[in-house]
């Protein structure tokens, strides 16, 4: 097995090292003939027995990304988090509510936080208080919690946020658990609008529309033609039936 990338020293800033391409050609083909590929980044040297260790790890496939029917949402340990401007406290303590405050939904899938500063953001731009609850992802699986949650607090909008993995290996992991039914009951019976990014985007499209997912030969690179739903990170789409609003 011959390495493709070698970590060389960064000589310019002496901050950190990079990795360097030992053969383009080698490795343009490797993906030309095989689309994505799984890689390993290890300090092992190039010898005989090295190589070895290298194969064996591989062959018993200890990466986490090595394969698509883990559902690994399920290993991300529970976050539940309160934010909010200074409007919506204002308005918790004035009868006169001069400004809307929005509440907003967020389920975990492995939300970035950087989601939630863009929400601010953008709602201080519109004039608009913004109120964000964060529960874990299983708030979707059980019943009593999630109508509990959504009846107290009548949400203006929920967010099925980014998170890894596929999204048809988590929800045939929590299919017996109501996730599918709750889902749907959220858009089409308590009509809440519901913004999924990334994962949560991908749930969407298999829940309401019927949508299955495959592997994408070579990712995302800009336009891809038919493909209607798409994300770059884990190289799948969702192929889309029908949406099932009726």
């Amino acid at each position: 097995m011959e390495p493709l990338l070698r970590l060389k020293s960064n000589k310019i800033s002496n901050s950190a090292d990079s990795v360097n391409i030992v053969s383009t050609r080698a490795l343009v083909k490797l993906i030309r003939d095989n689309g994505s590929l799984n890689g390993l980044l290890t300090m092992y040297g190039e010898n005989n027995n090295n190589n070895i260790q290298i194969q064996e790890f591989f062959n018993r496939q200890q990466f986490i990304y090595a394969n698509n029917n883990q559902n690994l949402v399920a290993n991300l340990k529970p976050i539940y988090e309160k934010w909010s401007c200074t409007i919506c406290e204002s308005n918790k303590k004035s009868k006169n509510k001069k400004t809307k405050c929005l509440k907003i939904l967020i389920f975990d899938f492995g939300l970035k936080h950087n989601i939630v500063h863009k929400i601010f953001k953008h709602g201080k731009l519109l004039g608009f208080g913004i109120q964000i609850d964060v529960v874990p992802y299983y708030y979707l699986t059980k019943k009593h919690l999630l109508t509990n949650i959504i009846k107290k607090n009548k949400y203006n909008g929920i967010i099925l946020s980014n998170g890894p993995g596929n999204p048809k290996t988590f929800i045939e992991s929590n299919e017996q658990e109501g996730l599918i039914d709750n889902i749907k009951e959220i858009a089409l019976k308590d009509k809440i609008p519901i913004l999924g990014i990334c994962l949560g985007h991908q749930i969407l499209g298999i829940v309401l529309a019927n949508g299955n997912t495959t592997n994408l030969k070579f990712g995302h690179r800009g336009m891809l033609g038919n493909i209607l739903v798409c994300t770059y990170q884990y190289f799948l789409r969702v192929r889309l039936s029908r949406l099932q609003l009726n």
